[in-house]
């Protein structure tokens, strides 16, 4: 079972929910001071500021990267509570592309949760539902 994880976004660009992230009984990520970044194909990816996160539950990863043609380079971390971990669960771009001027070099080292890797998810009161890439609904 993966860590619960709470997604709340409110006061965000692009949002005007809450974000959180509780895990278990705690919250991992709470902030009104989120951002959203909508891309063509995907859902909307939500990150927090690193002050906003519960940064002690999560473990860098030495072995998992990848690289986003805007943005740059991702890292991932583990998601760890206890005795459970759920890998790859959050990525940061530590330092993005922003050659483009789209404001990447703002997110610089926030944190964004993949929501499908935790127990639950929302955006504001609104549960995230995790579709599969060959749904239709």
């Amino acid at each position: 079972m993966m860590p619960y994880m709470i997604l709340n976004v409110s006061g965000l660009q692009g949002a005007s929910k809450k974000s959180f992230l509780p895990l278990v009984s705690s919250v991992i990520a709470a902030t009104t001071a989120g951002r959203r970044i909508v891309e063509t194909a995907g859902a909307p990816v939500y990150l927090f500021p690193p002050a906003d996160v519960a940064t002690e539950l999560l473990e860098p990863r030495d072995d998992a990267w990848s690289v986003c043609e805007w943005k740059g380079v991702a890292t991932y971390f583990d998601l760890v509570v206890g005795e459970r971990r759920s890998e790859a669960a959050a990525f940061t771009y530590a330092d993005p592309f922003d050659d483009l001027g789209r404001g990447y070099a703002d997110i610089a080292g926030w944190l964004a949760f993949y929501a499908n890797r935790v127990d639950a998810a929302f955006v504001g009161a609104e549960r995230v539902r995790i579709r599969s890439v060959n749904s239709r609904l």
